[in-house]
């Protein structure tokens, strides 16, 4: 095995195995949970950015196309509605219906990929909704397939009520169980690392895990011009959904295409 293939299959347990361990000992260290987000946002932008350059999926993804100071600007769109939706979750009087049924006595290693699940059924509901429904949701979700390349800031080339209606399904459920802020911290800790990571254009590797987590590998085929194959792996985390309703579909022995976007939903 070269160094090369070595670095293929440590990407993705290295970035977000830091990301959550640091999430995870903040308190004890005495850490602020948004100061610690925030800056995890920062270093994760930093080293997705790099790993990009120095172990790419494709050459011609490297090369702007136009579309890097839109992204930007998507970028601080997408990060100012993603804020204020969470403190709207955090309001009366969504806040007064909240339910402790959350198991808060469970570990954080264990918390966490329950949420997780949580997190991705909303949000897969409305993804596969958007995709083979059409309608407003699809235009709302349609600044996202625009892309002409795959690269780490596609994670946000969202519209603001897009951004506004993810963070509401997949939060607000989680906010009402009664989940803990710190398992919650966890959980934003993790989409921030992960969305990078997933549309990144870093030639990443993970194997069997591709079953379960909605990464590169498999999020490619997501972004293809071909609806026929765009309309499937809706998971943005978790694949489990894709898995257990049979809309994970991976073309055995093909690449995906070097073409990315889609003009129409079906």
């Amino acid at each position: 095995m070269t160094l090369r293939d070595l670095a293929r299959w440590a990407v993705y347990p290295v970035l977000m195995g830091a990301t959550l361990f640091v999430a995870a000992c903040a308190p004890a260290w005495g850490w602020p949970l948004d100061g610690t987000l925030a800056g995890l946002q920062v270093v994760a932008w930093i080293a997705v950015f790099w790993t990009e350059r120095a172990l790419p999926y494709r050459q011609q993804w490297l090369r702007g196309r136009g579309d890097v100071a839109a992204d930007i600007a998507f970028l601080v769109s997408t990060i100012v509605t993603f804020e204020l939706t969470r403190a709207l979750v955090d309001l009366p009087p969504l806040a007064g219906l909240r339910a402790p049924v959350w198991p808060v006595h469970w570990p954080l290693a264990a918390q966490l990929p329950l949420a997780l699940a949580v997190v991705e059924l909303g949000n897969y509901v409305v993804h596969r909704w958007q995709h083979e429904h059409g309608g407003w949701l699809w235009r709302l979700h349609a600044s996202h397939h625009s892309a002409p390349r795959l690269y780490w800031l596609n994670s946000a080339r969202n519209h603001p009520l897009d951004v506004a209606l993810a963070a509401l399904v997949g939060v607000t459920p989680l906010v009402v169980f009664g989940i803990g802020e710190h398992a919650l911290a966890l959980v934003l800790a993790f989409q921030g690392m992960h969305g990078l990571l997933q549309h990144s254009n870093i030639d990443v590797r993970l194997g069997p895990l591709n079953w379960v987590v909605s990464m590169a590998e498999v999020h490619r085929w997501h972004h293809s011009p071909n609806v026929a194959q765009s309309n499937a792996n809706y998971g943005q985390l978790l694949l489990i959904w894709d898995v257990l309703l049979g809309t994970r579909k991976v073309p055995s022995g093909q690449e995906p295409p070097v073409a990315t976007g889609m003009v129409e939903s079906t």
